[in-house]
């Protein structure tokens, strides 16, 4: 019999994703937000096509990502792990990108920024003025990651705050059940002995041993009645929407 993913098996399941992940492989990221306006959709379509037309598919990964950053140029796209940053690209240039970068390491100068004092092409990402002394945080994934994939979502650690709030809430709760069980006894309308009875009941079990998706999808009725959550979840991936967390939580 298969074991049920849990909570300890989360992690274990982002590290076979992380494991699985050819960091030398060629990845080309194209922003898709912003930079659709000037034809990135289309840009993606044509390099997925030169890619596959001359003989590299499953050698290159074509990840639509989030914004870059730099709209003023428009489309934006960055070859990894060269490091580049190819800008206003068109379809018309997938072919050459393909044909050079991609088989030969050989850089686009037309492609990159150019300074704007010198008027020298920059090539690397890391040396254009825009992104030189940044240091991202909230948006460190952005332009890394398939906003649509849950396993790229998983892999940059989606859903640890779940399992972590749910590790120290029960931790805390084993530790100090009366003063858990006066705490949830009215939004569960229940008696606090009765709380206390369910709340031993439950600290039988090791948290790392619970089906995440069952027992998530099984509390998100206790969430929605505390106001964590404006609606009632479905399945596992409706957890990682921004809408369906409350504004302050």
């Amino acid at each position: 019999m298969t074991k049920p993913l849990s909570i300890g098996e989360l992690e274990w399941y982002r590290n076979k994703i992380l494991a699985q992940e050819d960091e030398g492989k060629t990845r080309v990221y194209v922003c898709m937000t912003g930079c659709r306006a000037y034809g990135a959709a289309e840009f993606k379509t044509a390099l997925e096509d030169e890619i596959k037309g001359q003989g590299l598919s499953g050698q290159v990964e074509v990840r639509a990502t989030g914004c870059h950053g730099l709209c003023a140029k428009a489309p934006v796209i960055s070859v990894e792990p060269l490091g580049v940053q190819y800008q206003e690209v068109v379809p018309e240039d997938a072919a050459e990108i393909v044909a050079s970068t991609l088989k030969q390491n050989r850089l686009l100068d037309r492609l990159v920024y150019q300074d704007a004092q010198s008027g020298k092409p920059i090539h690397y990402r890391s040396q254009i003025p825009f992104y030189k002394r940044q240091v991202r945080r909230v948006l460190a994934n952005c332009g890394r990651i398939d906003p649509t994939s849950v396993e790229h979502y998983i892999a940059a650690g989606g859903y640890q705050a779940i399992v972590k709030a749910y590790n120290e809430a029960a931790a805390w709760s084993t530790k100090n059940p009366q003063a858990a069980a006066e705490i949830l006894a009215p939004t569960l309308k229940m008696s606090v002995p009765d709380v206390m009875k369910q709340l031993k009941t439950e600290a039988r079990y090791d948290v790392s041993e619970y089906n995440i998706e069952e027992q998530l999808l099984r509390y998100s009725g206790f969430m929605y009645e505390v106001g964590l959550i404006k609606r009632m979840p479905k399945k596992l991936s409706d957890f990682a929407m921004p809408e369906l967390v409350k504004a302050g939580h």
